[in-house]
């Protein structure tokens, strides 16, 4: 039987669940034994054992033991995590820009203060597969002001078109943007007020992405001649 013994403290006041086992399904740590508690003093949802701990409360979710299997035995490899998202469900597509999806995690942030907001942060992260959000410039399009969702710009306007597209602004350090022109126009990027584009020690008014270039974007700040700037740093190659 799992549940040795189950407490109930009206002083403290906390449920407490004393168990042999750890881990359900999924779950490597069967052999230890673990203690569940809800903690009404705390504010706290808690399942402990000697490897580790992980708390549900309204302040968010904490786990500190990679202890759960992340995918099937049959694949015959081991990846064990901390907290595992299996997204699996039912979402018709958006034809344009993949704006219906499906995802394991999905991570959002936003801060009143002046420090940098980011949806998921990792000290080292390993990417199987790279997939960024995308837009494209056509003859139709109007001026475009990229907001920090855009990470992957196409240009398709024709030849003698020239499309004006203004970068960012939230000035987060490491934002980066690439842009492909594949038509035989232009896509010309400006910086916002307040902000340069240098791709050297020269500062450019805006720069221009011409047929078969990808030009890179990356935000930064630097001291020039003694003044700070914000910078979007831009360089350029083609496919030759």
């Amino acid at each position: 039987m799992a549940i040795t013994r189950i407490t109930l403290d009206a002083k403290t006041p906390e449920i407490l669940l004393e168990s042999t086992t750890t881990g359900g399904l999924y779950g490597e740590d069967g052999t230890e034994s673990s203690d569940i508690k809800i903690n009404a003093s705390e504010g706290v949802m808690e399942a402990r054992n000697n490897n580790g701990v992980a708390q549900v409360s309204a302040s968010g979710v904490f786990c500190n033991n990679a202890g759960t299997q992340a995918v099937a035995a049959s694949t015959g490899i081991e990846r064990k995590a901390a907290i595992v998202g299996l997204g699996y469900g039912t979402v018709n597509k958006y034809d344009w820009e993949n704006e219906n999806f499906i995802a394991g995690v999905y991570g959002y942030s936003s801060n009143s203060g002046t420090a940098p907001a980011y949806g998921g942060f990792f000290q080292d992260i390993l990417i199987s597969g790279l997939i960024l959000k995308s837009i494209s410039v056509s003859d139709s399009s109007g001026t475009v002001y990229l907001s920090k969702s855009d990470s992957f710009i196409l240009g398709l306007t024709n030849s003698g078109v020239t499309k004006t597209l203004y970068l960012p602004n939230d000035g987060i350090i490491g934002r980066t943007i690439l842009a492909k022109q594949i038509g035989q126009g232009t896509i010309r990027f400006y910086p916002r007020s307040g902000q340069y584009i240098h791709d050297d020690s020269t500062q450019n008014d805006y720069y221009d992405i011409p047929e078969g270039w990808l030009g890179i974007f990356m935000f930064t700040r630097f001291n020039l001649n003694g003044s700070t700037r914000d910078v979007w740093t831009v360089s350029m190659c083609k496919f030759r």
